[in-house]
């Protein structure tokens, strides 16, 4: 699949209007529409953020992720709208986006945890990529979540 799929990361400065859109209706359509969750996609933190979009040969973008810096100097990087087009998955994508999201994590932030705030529906998933629970599952947006840790490298 990774052969297939072209990755960019663009800063939110550098992204175009037809990324943006196709972001946002990717989000939309699956967070919002498909989970049935209303909530407040637009949370401003996009622009402080890497963008990782990967586009299929037609240029679907099949799949896509935000990076986010830490908030303090003692605090984690994350990502985060962890995303696969429903016609991707089961294809491997998920693992292969989550995969590219550390690696710029590593580069970036060297050294350090990598959080995620995961739907408790996938929490194997991040397990099997080296994330580990720390603390109870809680209701965010009327989903369950867990916050989730992947330590250093």
């Amino acid at each position: 699949m990774s052969g297939e799929i072209h990755w960019r990361w663009c800063t939110f400065e550098k992204l175009g209007p037809y990324d943006l859109y196709d972001i946002l209706a990717l989000r939309q359509a699956v967070f919002i529409i498909e989970q049935q969750c209303v909530f407040p996609d637009a949370d401003g933190r996009d622009h402080e953020a890497w963008h990782l979009l990967g586009r299929s040969p037609e240029g679907t973008l099949a799949a896509y992720l935000r990076a986010l810096p830490p908030r303090h100097p003692e605090g984690h990087p994350s990502l985060g709208r962890v995303v696969v087009h429903p016609r991707f998955r089961g294809s491997g994508l998920g693992r292969l986006l989550v995969e590219e999201g550390l690696r710029m994590i590593g580069e970036c932030y060297p050294k350090r945890r990598v959080h995620i705030a995961a739907q408790r529906v996938v929490e194997s998933f991040y397990v099997r990529m080296g994330f580990v629970r720390e603390g109870e599952p809680y209701q965010e947006d009327g989903i369950v979540h867990v916050a989730m840790v992947r330590p250093s490298t």
